[in-house]
């Protein structure tokens, strides 16, 4: 999984939760979306963090 693929995953899901929360006042752009996703990624990768693909028993090793 790379950058763009995990920043598109992330963007998706705070838009389903802004589509979500309409009435909560809670308005986001899917550019605004992507940028948070963004921030996100780095503040992770700034505390060593990261996120990855878990592996099922139907991926080969």
């Amino acid at each position: 999984m790379d950058d763009f693929q995990l920043t598109t995953i992330i963007a998706k899901a705070i838009g389903t939760c802004a589509i979500e929360h309409q009435g909560d006042a809670l308005t986001i752009s899917s550019e605004q979306a992507t940028c948070v996703a963004k921030v996100i990624i780095t503040a992770l990768a700034q505390t060593g963090m990261a996120i990855a693909p878990c592996k099922t028993a139907a991926d080969p090793d």
